[in-house]
């Protein structure tokens, strides 16, 4: 088992949402994405959702978000009312560049409107009319039954 699907499944934080809305879609699974024992991105249920973002570069897997925490300071989380936005600072751009919207107005099933984690290296984006992953675009899917939205290996 590798470091890091041992350290998520071991995260004493972490509590799925039974249903998480992504860009039209309907989520009923653990985790949005896992590659090869990789999680770039969890959100678990908390009074404001909970996220954890992480990056892999040379097989190391650095955390820049912990539980709504940045863990550098080219990562901002905004939470104003009952909206989360998380951000990185995009050198090329000289500005911040959003990564994740939440609207959390109903505790039990957040809805995660815009996403984007290509500033990052992974290819998932969405909006409030589809989801894309890689060449992938799912519009008012539902997924369940299954630990991961997408799994690669």
């Amino acid at each position: 088992m590798g470091e890091q699907k041992k350290y998520v499944q071991e995260l004493p934080d972490f509590i799925p949402y039974k249903i998480l809305k992504l860009c039209t879609n309907i989520l009923c699974v653990r985790f949005i994405m896992e590659i090869s024992g990789f999680y770039p991105i969890i959100i678990g249920r908390g009074e404001i959702p909970l996220v954890w973002l992480f990056v892999k570069m040379d097989n190391v897997i650095f955390p820049l978000v912990e539980k709504n925490v940045p863990k550098t300071p080219q990562i901002k989380i905004f939470i104003f009312e009952s909206t989360l936005r998380l951000s990185v600072y995009d050198i090329n751009k000289k500005d911040w560049v959003e990564l994740i919207h939440i609207v959390f107005e109903n505790p039990n099933e957040p809805n995660i409107n815009y996403i984007d984690l290509r500033p990052i290296g992974i290819s998932l984006f969405g909006n409030e009319n589809e989801l894309n992953i890689g060449e992938l675009k799912l519009v008012n899917s539902r997924f369940e039954g299954s630990e991961t939205l997408v799994g690669i290996d």
